[in-house]
């Protein structure tokens, strides 16, 4: 009792060792020094399973002397009969021999890969099997024994190439396992260069836009951008007076749009309807003689019953269709006015030398400050990825470690240098 207490107290202390810290690059030494051992232990695997396809030929090979040499019990066999015999006989032993011969020359170790020595394998054996099937029954009548043998070594054959190609699966599985935890590590690796070069980069973007605006605001606190500014300001103020006139006449004429469609399914003259429905509001206050045609023609259909609208809206649409018969050549006049200046304005700002340094010193700080904009979210996303050990990828591959090392391992992953820390397996 007290030998195995005292062997589990050493066994507790052997497991508890210190835990080991690792960077990315002596991880994948360590990696590399597991995938070393694990082809050794493959190589010994294949080794053996040479020996034993070996083993398994000599056996067979034994047994084909005996079916050769077998003579039969019972000497009352008819002569057609044994010649029958004789011939299947010999058909059965070429052909083992034959599958032999593809043995020797596809061992495990050889130069083909495992997988596709066992494809050849596997695919000579069912070829004896389907060959042959005829000729072993019949020697099963004569010889059952001596047959039946070959047949137990062909089935440890079967059984020997089963498990070569379960071997191969499972050590290439593993193989792409070691690759996959490399290229991870070594992206792990470059993780500190990548921040501090989208750190710099950040920062020089940041600078960029901060010059691109000082330039901007610099240029603008000149004498020669004064009569440029005030140009601009005309400009602004003379678009929001169309737009003010525009915004309203739309309103109105939001009010008599449904008379005005159905209108234009019972009107005798529906391209004046149309006229009006297809312009934007714009084109009717500078082509305001659309609408002057229509007016009339809905107010009539409107009075006469023929346009058939509720008490509510009947009246809304009758007090806009006579408040724009009024009103709407000062609001065309003044709207024509208002365009007139305004394009006059812009022309006059586009002709300005200023106009150009605006455009390009524009320009030029708003694309520093989008490509700023990016650098800064390149550089805190970099942090952020880093700072959760890059989101689900840690699990997954201390996971993986874990399993090739035969150890538990933690990553820890911080702004600095990542690190792997392997832990005591308890």
């Amino acid at each position: 009792m007290s030998r195995g207490f005292f062997s589990r107290v050493r066994g507790m202390l052997q497991s508890r060792q210190e835990a080991v810290i690792l960077t990315p690059n002596s991880a994948i030494d360590r990696i590399n020094d597991a995938e070393r051992l694990l082809e050794r232990k493959y190589d010994g695997t294949l080794r053996v399973l040479s020996e034993r396809f070996c083993n398994e030929s000599r056996k067979t090979k034994e047994n084909i002397t005996r079916l050769r040499e077998g003579n039969l019990l019972n000497r009352n066999v008819e002569e057609r009969h044994l010649h029958i015999m004789e011939g299947n006989r010999s058909a059965y032993i070429k052909k083992v021999e034959q599958f032999l011969e593809e043995v020797g020359s596809h061992q495990p170790s050889g130069n083909d890969t495992e997988r596709e020595t066992a494809a050849l394998l596997r695919e000579g054996l069912e070829r004896l099997v389907k060959s042959t099937q005829k000729g072993y029954f019949i020697l099963q009548e004569f010889l059952a024994n001596e047959s039946g043998a070959i047949a137990g070594n062909l089935k440890m054959f079967d059984s020997l190439i089963t498990e070569l190609k379960k071997e191969a699966d499972a050590h290439e599985k593993l193989l792409c396992g070691f690759d996959a935890v490399r290229e991870r590590l070594a992206r792990l690796d470059k993780q500190p260069g990548r921040e501090e070069r989208l750190r710099r980069e950040a920062e020089a973007a940041e600078k960029a836009a901060a010059s691109a605006r000082e330039d901007l605001e610099k240029y603008k606190r000149g004498a020669s951008y004064e009569e440029y500014s005030l140009l601009s300001a005309r400009l602004r103020e003379l678009k929001s007076r169309c737009s003010g006139l525009v915004g309203g006449f739309s309103q109105r004429l939001g009010v008599i749009d449904r008379a005005m469609r159905k209108y234009s399914k019972m009107s005798a003259e529906p391209e004046i309807v149309e006229a009006v429905l297809i312009a934007s509001v714009r084109v009717l206050l500078l082509e305001p003689e659309r609408l002057e045609r229509l007016l009339p023609l809905l107010e009539r259909a409107i009075h006469s019953g023929e346009l058939d609208l509720k008490d509510r809206k009947r009246e809304r649409s009758l007090e806009i269709i006579s408040s724009l018969k009024k009103e709407l050549p000062a609001l065309a006049k003044a709207f024509s006015g208002a365009e007139f200046q305004r394009q006059e304005a812009d022309a006059l700002l586009r002709g300005h030398p200023a106009w150009a340094d605006e455009q390009r010193l524009g320009n030029s700080a708003e694309e520093a400050l989008g490509r700023a904009r990016l650098a800064g979210e390149a550089f805190r996303n970099c942090i952020a990825s880093a700072g959760t050990a890059y989101g689900t990828e840690k699990k997954e591959m201390e996971s993986e470690v874990s399993r090739l090392l035969g150890q538990a391992v933690c990553l820890s992953l911080g702004t600095g240098n990542p690190t792997l820390t392997v832990l005591p397996v308890c």
